[in-house]
């Protein structure tokens, strides 16, 4: 589809329109789970309706939290390209949107999630002291951002406190890890299991169509009922795409995140760098590329961001 596009297809104009209705959509499928929770609350009775997979519903809500993360990113990337005195109002709303998502990915409480908003905050943070000069903007945006974690976790500690929790099974003993049903945990242990595979067959993988055989069967010996009763995938897509193609795959996967990331920021693309960024993290705990959330997310805004950005006409929503 792309590849037989005009330019005018990716002109300036198009690509802020298309990122537009990407935070549109965002807005209106959260307002409609969030919706759908007050439901569950009023008249099922869900006490955790506003929480984690239930507030996600259909979706998995590390997938929710990325989408969300980007959506911040592009409103973020407007709100530091126009100055405060032109539409205030405009502006006002922008910022009102970055913490309805912020809230949002709180809520979520995907650990992936958390960690990508915390690094994007961070992010444009120093990208106003640094890059801008804007010392003041820098510092608020840094203020206001710890300021709402502290809050969060004073208020609603739920969500950080899995991240805890994933930094006591990260810190545990290797051993106890296989029968265990914390998420970290079950990851750890499909990791150890995917590196052996990959030991064994890490010229060219066990090919696309038996990674999930090889897994069961991993899975079997260990003892690793949780996991085996799932039938898990790899919870990585590095380490999967090792497992399924070997060691050419896995540069290949590496370099398709690397080449272009470096690309975007020789012409200061900020969007295309942190969606890069985002998903290159997300992909460390999930397996992406198995998913129709993931594989569309990223085949869509990987072609239109990379062809806008290599395009000669420059994108006005990133100064």
């Amino acid at each position: 589809v792309f590849s037989t596009s005009d330019s005018e297809s990716f002109s300036a104009k198009r690509r802020q329109e298309l990122l537009l209705f990407f935070v549109l959509g965002c807005l209106a499928g959260s307002i409609l789970l969030i919706g759908r929770a007050f439901v569950a609350t009023i008249f099922d009775h869900e006490s955790d309706a506003f929480f984690y997979g239930s507030l996600s519903w259909y979706f998995h809500s590390s997938y929710l939290s990325m989408y969300y993360n980007f959506a911040i990113v592009v409103i973020f990337d407007h709100l530091i390209s126009t100055k405060w005195k032109k539409n205030i109002t405009w502006r006002l709303v922008e910022s009102g949107l970055i913490l309805w998502f912020l809230f949002l990915v709180f809520l979520l409480s995907s650990k992936a999630g958390i960690l990508s908003l915390g690094g994007v905050l961070l992010f444009f943070s120093g990208f106003l002291v640094f890059k801008r000069k804007n010392w003041l903007g820098g510092i608020l945006v840094l203020t206001i951002g710890t300021l709402i974690f502290t809050s969060i976790y004073e208020l609603m500690p739920g969500p950080l406190k899995r991240l805890e929790n994933a930094g006591k099974v990260i810190r545990s003993e290797s051993g106890t890890l296989s029968h265990s049903s914390e998420s970290t945990a079950e990851r750890l242990s499909i990791w150890e299991v995917s590196t052996e595979i990959i030991k064994e067959h890490y010229l060219i993988g066990v090919g696309t169509g038996d990674v999930k055989d090889e897994l069961l069967t991993k899975y079997s010996q260990k003892g690793m009922g949780t996991a085996l009763d799932k039938k898990l995938n790899v919870h990585c897509q590095y380490l999967q795409t090792f497992v399924a193609l070997g060691l050419a795959g896995f540069v290949v996967l590496v370099l398709m995140l690397v080449l272009p990331g470096i690309m975007s920021i020789r012409r200061n693309d900020i969007i295309y760098l942190l969606f890069l960024s985002i998903f290159a993290f997300n992909i460390l705990v999930e397996s992406m590329f198995e998913t129709q959330a993931g594989v569309v997310f990223y085949a869509f805004f990987n072609a239109f961001l990379f062809i806008s950005m290599t395009s000669n006409l420059k994108p006005e929503i990133s100064n």
